[in-house]
């Protein structure tokens, strides 16, 4: 209501106030006319607000306030939105004589730049007051209105406009199906989705490869590929041919549930039918070709993009790059480093991560460092698996404070470490004996918003007990039991060697009755194998033996 109210005072009210007194706009100064006829000229390329008449070449004096309007709604600014107002009131309203009242394309281009400003419940006014004003809204206005929407997260809003258009005798058109589909899937409801690509065979509305590509999209996200496969069958049951990103999306997807064969044969396909791969096809084969061990397929595939003519980019070399490091092909990743500098394409900080990673797994430390400085040198920032990898290797030479210095340069440059950063540094601190920093960096995880996992906790509990702090450790177990986090094998093996080798073999029988209601078989029997630590404690033995015989029957 208030929206609309602002809209409807300052578009059509008399005695209005200036716009800069209203909520709606910042307090900015009007553009003066050679402002406009700048923008205008910097415009002249969207023809589609153009209207020309073909006997004098001119553009008609509705068509050119539209262009005005256009010009100021594409500036994305509070300023570029007053004017775009001003306009459409003093000059539409101000020339009476000439009866150029506002038509469906005049309020389209406004609310258009309404939502370009993302100011959606204002556009949403401007609806309500066209038809105020005796002026119908198209299927333009509609969709203008449904995909600023769903930008701003308003699904259920842009559905209900499309019953809307319905009520109002308006036919949905393919833009109209393909962002609210898009919609859907970005939210996880494919099955709405879907449902509405059946409305649309209804309707007598023909789905394009936009539509496809979306659904596709979405089940693919859904792990539905079986599904998605399917799909792929309706497109040429309707006459369509997939396009690259149709193949793309269900490559990709097909690489991800390891049916690289599968991904092989849609690629071979694609050749079939003349579809030309692009430069993400490939990078979703090698990707794919890469996780399976394949590499020297993968270089193959980088030898034909050179023959098909298409230039690698950085994602490439850098999947290739990590293939050869996995596999201790370091020679090797760094000629394919030099190749990719020669043919113009420039490292970023993944890429350096990959390598700084290969080489300190390689024992080569020393190069790993210098490529550090190169980052530094080409006025990169690190990024947290830079830092990762070098505190790792750090703490394995023994260098735990030149370790924690990297942690501390890391919030200095304002990389924010992750869940591997600190396990990386409580297992460094553990090992080092240092167990009060390795508990305030527990604390400090707690801080920043991180949740601690599973190898947290393991890390921390087995420290303690070797200090005989089981206190400590049983207080961590439960604190696990709060947060949601699993106990494992480890962690049940870490604990009951601890109460038992303390004697407190009550407490001890207290958690095997957990385990009996928590720990899966696995866990148990696992247990169950380590036994002979707990050897002379005959009854403890017998009834872990009991739990684990009781739960294999259950099963």
């Amino acid at each position: 209501m208030r929206a609309s109210r602002i809209c409807s005072s300052f578009l059509y009210g008399p005695g209005l106030a200036k716009p800069w007194s209203l909520p709606l706009f910042s307090a900015t100064p009007r553009l003066q006319p050679f402002c406009i006829l700048s923008l205008q000229k910097l415009c002249t390329a969207s023809s589609s607000v153009v209207e020309r008449r073909t006997d004098s070449d001119t553009v008609s004096p509705r068509r050119e306030i539209e262009r005005r309007i256009e010009c100021c709604c594409r500036m994305r600014t509070d300023g570029g939105l007053e004017e775009a107002f001003f306009l459409f009131k003093d000059l539409f309203y101000g020339m009476e004589n000439y009866k150029l009242l506002p038509d469906v394309f005049s309020f389209n281009t406004l609310i258009n730049g309404l939502c370009i400003a993302q100011k959606v419940e204002e556009a949403m006014a401007m609806l309500k007051e066209m038809g105020k004003r005796g002026c119908q809204p198209d299927v333009v206005t509609y969709n203008i209105l449904m995909n600023g929407l769903w930008k701003e997260g308003q699904t259920e809003e842009a559905m209900h406009l499309l019953q809307k258009m319905y009520c109002n005798g308006l036919n949905p058109n393919v833009f109209t199906f393909n962002t609210l589909m898009s919609a859907l899937c970005k939210r996880n409801k494919v099955e709405e989705a879907l449902a509405l690509h059946k409305e649309m065979g209804k309707t007598g509305c023909k789905p394009n490869a936009v539509t496809y590509n979306t659904l596709l999209d979405g089940l693919c996200k859904g792990e539905r590929t079986e599904e998605a496969m399917s799909l792929l069958e309706d497109i040429y049951h309707n006459g369509l041919s997939p396009n690259v990103v149709t193949y793309s999306i269900l490559m990709n997807a097909l690489y991800k549930r390891k049916k690289v064969e599968e991904a092989l044969a849609l690629y071979k396909e694609m050749g079939r039918i003349g579809c030309q791969a692009n430069v993400v096809t490939y990078n979703t084969l090698l990707d794919g070709l890469c996780k399976g061990g394949r590499t020297d397929e993968a270089m193959s595939l980088l030898e034909e993009m050179y023959h098909n003519g298409l230039i690698p980019n950085v994602v490439t070399y850098s999947i290739l790059i990590n293939a050869l490091c996995k596999r201790n092909k370091m020679e090797e990743a760094l000629a394919l480093h030099k190749e990719m500098e020669r043919r113009g394409s420039q490292s970023d900080v993944v890429t350096y991560s990959i390598f700084i990673d290969g080489l300190c797994k390689g024992d080569r430390a020393e190069e790993a460092m210098s490529l550090l400085e190169e980052i530094y040198h080409n006025g990169m920032t690190p990024d947290v698996v830079t830092y990762n990898t070098f505190m790792n290797v750090l703490f394995k030479r023994n260098k735990v404070e030149e370790a924690l210095a990297l942690h501390k340069e890391m919030g200095r440059i304002g990389c924010q470490p992750d869940l591997v950063t600190y396990n990386t540094l409580l297992d460094g601190l553990c090992k080092g004996g240092r167990m009060e920093e390795a508990m305030s960096l527990l604390e400090e995880m707690f801080h920043n918003g991180l949740t601690p996992d599973i190898f947290t906790y393991n890390t921390l509990m087995n420290t303690l007990r070797k200090r005989n702090k089981m206190e400590k450790a049983l207080a961590l177990h439960k604190e696990m039991g709060k947060i949601g986090c699993q106990p494992d094998v480890v962690t049940y093996r870490t604990l009951l060697d601890g109460l038992c080798k303390d004697g407190r073999m009550e407490e001890a029988m207290s958690l095997l009755e957990e385990m009996n209601h928590n720990a899966d078989v696995v866990i148990l029997q696992m247990c169950y194998a380590k036994e002979i630590r707990w050897k002379k404690h005959c009854r403890f033995n017998k009834k872990l033996g009991k739990v684990v015989s009781t739960r294999q029957c259950q099963l």
